[in-house]
């Protein structure tokens, strides 16, 4: 079923997706806010900060006995970015009704996350130093440990290169350096910032009685007075005239080859089951040519897949190579794109992709948050496409289409980690 959305308030949506395939209901709760080099480390600290304590439950632990008494549910936090958007809030798995003794359990997950936000945890009016320093440790952790990780590294630097000046380039967690120098005083600005222009998507999957839940909505999240800012409208990436190549050394023993490629097909209900095929047969079946040529015939790689991003028209193909390979993998990358644009597709693998995609999409509908992220996905389409109808349109697609997919890909720019060390190295991640 698709899902039904209503705007509450003023930049506030409730999407209500009905569902009794599961025990327990999804709630997520978001708020989209522009992507900015000056707010993304903010933006990232907050849910995390603000999960830690609120005016009524002060500590960690007093979070964790309400949750237990709301039947052991779980809340997480979470941040995102979508297209030109960043997206930061909570989630929970709360129990359905019927097995609750008759407590509404979802409408008290729904009010928690309201707290957390509304009535944070102050010291002499900003939020508690201790967990800010706690919280900016932590993620200076992860990003610490995302630049660690080469494969993910060069991924992200193939996209810095073709993002320049564009929020593409800004990492979801903001930099070390902008971590570094978030003071109390500066989030808690940017919460009353995010409460007052924030965009609220309000997504619910599962039982629910919707006049009650919509009741809810409103009461905690709907405020006079805000002024949401426009949804940032998405700025694809352009093609270039002249590939950006890009070499880096660093002292690791496998090379890390990414390719970036423009798109100038847009995400829409139309385009997107042919776009989807086209990675299958390219890349994310096992049957793509990627993975039955370059890796296994050619034995160029240790992997080899494609990344889209929809919203932003871009798809980088990443490799794990012999530093050596770097030239003949990229070669037979292009020339593997190339026939995929020429029509050249067999039919085992306009097949194998196929079956690897409905399979994929019929699943979706055994995880409330894949039904919620899916759904979320399409929030700028005007309207709701399902997985169902997906996996109906892509029985219908031809060659023909995978080919006129293909024919829009442009190279933008080739990044090279190239690994300096020779010899065995422990810590080389071969995946």
């Amino acid at each position: 079923m698709l899902p039904i959305r209503k705007m509450i308030g003023d930049g506030v949506a409730l999407n209500i997706i009905p569902t009794d395939k599961f025990k327990t209901n999804c709630i997520s709760v978001r708020f989209l806010c522009p992507m900015a080099e000056e707010t993304a480390a903010l933006n990232a600290l907050l849910p995390s900060v603000l999960k830690r304590g609120c005016f009524r439950l002060p500590t960690m632990s007093d979070i964790v006995k309400e949750l237990q008494m709301l039947y052991g549910s779980e809340l997480q936090s979470s941040v995102g970015r979508f297209g030109d958007t960043q997206y930061l809030g909570f989630t929970s798995f709360p129990l359905r009704n019927e097995y609750t003794e008759g407590m509404n359990v979802s409408s008290e997950i729904l009010s928690l996350m309201s707290e957390l936000i509304n009535k944070p945890l102050l010291e002499n009016g900003v939020l508690k130093a201790e967990y800010v320093e706690s919280e900016k440790r932590t993620l200076t952790d992860r990003v610490k440990a995302a630049i660690n990780n080469k494969t993910s590294y060069a991924i992200r630097r193939c996209v810095e290169e073709m993002g320049k000046g564009d929020s593409s380039s800004i990492p979801d967690t903001g930099t070390v350096e902008q971590i570094a120098a978030v003071t109390p005083e500066a989030l808690t600005k940017r919460l009353n910032e995010i409460i007052n222009t924030a965009n609220i998507e309000i997504w619910c999957a599962g039982v629910f009685d919707e006049a009650e839940l919509e009741n809810d909505c409103v009461r905690l999240f709907v405020r006079d007075n805000r002024a949401p800012v426009p949804k940032a409208e998405v700025a694809p990436i352009a093609p270039v005239t002249e590939v950006n190549n890009v070499t880096e050394d660093q002292p690791v023993k496998q090379g890390k080859l990414s390719l970036g490629f423009t798109t100038s097909l847009r995400p829409s209900p139309d385009a997107s089951p042919s776009f989807n095929l086209f990675l299958g047969v390219l890349s994310s079946s096992p049957t793509s040519k990627l993975f039955m040529n370059v890796r296994e015939k050619l034995s160029l790689c240790y992997y080899c897949y494609a990344i889209p991003d929809r919203q932003k028209g871009t798809i980088v193909i990443s490799n794990g190579i012999e530093v050596q390979n770097k030239d003949v993998a990229e070669r037979a990358i292009l020339d593997e794109i190339e026939a995929v644009k020429n029509g050249n597709i067999t039919e085992d693998e306009l097949e194998g992709a196929r079956m690897s995609l409905i399979s994929g999409w019929k699943s979706i509908r055994d995880d409330e948050m894949a039904i919620i992220n899916w759904y979320f996905s399409q929030i700028y389409w005007g309207k709701f496409v399902s997985p169902e109808e997906y996996a109906e349109r892509c029985v219908s697609l031809t060659a023909s289409d995978v080919a006129y997919v293909a024919s829009t890909l442009k190279l933008h720019t080739v990044y090279f980690l190239n690994g300096t060390l020779t010899g065995e190295s422990e810590d080389e991640d071969y995946e």
